[in-house]
């Protein structure tokens, strides 16, 4: 039994040497290109990332065509790989008032050479290719997404711009639909044209971008390591340091610095943490106004540094004593909000949010 799991880190060697082998022979395929994003699916390279990135695939056993299934790209600025599948379309409640929208999922991995593999859960609702579109990039955060964490408020921030999706973008879901009538109509909400994702409906654009492997701040990184595992080393980082907090009474950034790491990973390595939701928004071609739900600086900082023109708002979820605290801790990231006053429900930070993000 000890043996079997030898030889399946052996074979999962062999694949590293092989995915470092294809990225330099994509690296250099991309100088003779003068496309800032090269779609992978247009050269010899396609069926071999499939096959040794992302999805990792036994191509021999697929029964459809995958280049209908799945999107590839070399993005030239930052050398990041993208493998993703082409969306599904899906029916969504918002989580407080339950109203429907159509979301549009997109699933994506980026391999950053300055980190290595981030994981992405991306909504598209409305349309992102014309006026001003809202855009919410959530780190992961475990105790609050699934326990409902208390300590922080990301879960009221992630719950905040679903809310607002729902708001800009409501749809009367049809009553009386067999279940197969019912998933047509589903599907045919969105459709996908050259790379492109639009809701039949005129609505407000709006992006919900999950990055699930940026749990901790991006605590998962290693400097000059590129990280398959980011998403493992981030939560068991960060829970670590949620541990050290309670037992040796430290703040945030005393905390991870007691188990060895800088605070806020996403800042080393020339802040490549910051970069991944301006290489997905430029692999979207969306369009390049947005207003960006953010408290964040250094967030702001990289959209703008790869070309777009960013209005910031505020996004708080809902601010108890806990809100607070942390706000306090992490001190420079958060020095431009006011959060001094009174505690503010959930239902007064989505009327603020409705109306700064109408002005």
């Amino acid at each position: 039994m000890h043996r079997e799991a030898v030889s399946g880190m052996e074979r999962a060697i062999l694949r590293i040497r092989k995915q470092a082998a294809l990225y330099a022979d994509i690296l250099e395929y991309s100088q003779g290109s003068a496309d800032p994003i090269l779609n992978l699916s247009e050269t010899p390279f396609f069926d071999e990332v499939l096959e040794y990135f992302g999805p990792c695939l036994p191509l021999a056993q697929a029964k459809v065509d995958l280049k209908r299934v799945f999107d590839a790209a070399f993005h030239k600025k930052s050398g990041s790989l993208l493998i993703a599948n082409k969306g599904v379309t899906v029916l969504s409640l918002s989580p407080v008032t339950s109203i429907s929208y159509v979301t549009r999922h997109i699933a994506c991995c980026v391999y950053h050479p300055s980190l290595g593999l981030e994981t992405v859960n991306i909504g598209l609702s409305g349309n992102v290719y014309e006026g001003d579109v809202i855009l919410r990039a959530e780190s992961a955060c475990p105790p609050s997404f699934l326990f409902g964490s208390q300590r922080c408020n990301c879960c009221y921030q992630w719950a905040s711009i679903r809310e607002l999706a729902a708001h800009f973008n409501p749809v009367d879901a049809p009553q009386g639909l067999s279940a197969e009538e019912f998933e047509r109509w589903v599907e045919e909400q969105f459709l996908y044209q050259r790379g492109k994702h639009f809701p039949i409906r005129t609505g407000r654009g709006m992006i919900l971008m999950h990055l699930d492997s940026q749990a901790g701040m991006g605590s998962g990184f290693s400097e000059g390591e590129f990280v398959f595992d980011l998403y493992n080393r981030a939560v068991m980082r960060q829970l670590a340091e949620n541990t050290t907090e309670q037992v040796y009474n430290t703040s945030i950034k005393e905390g991870y610095e007691s188990i060895g790491l800088q605070p806020d990973a996403r800042r080393q390595g020339r802040e490549a943490g910051y970069q991944i939701p301006a290489i997905i928004l430029d692999w979207l071609g969306v369009n390049r106004s947005l207003i960006v739900l953010s408290n964040n600086k250094f967030k702001i900082k990289q959209l703008r540094e790869y070309g777009f023109e960013v209005t910031r708002v505020k996004s708080l979820g809902k601010i108890s004593a806990a809100g607070r605290r942390e706000a306090k801790q992490r001190g420079e990231d958060f020095e431009h909000l006011d959060m001094d006053g009174e505690e503010l429900s959930f239902d007064q930070e989505i009327e603020r949010l409705k109306q700064e993000v109408s002005c």
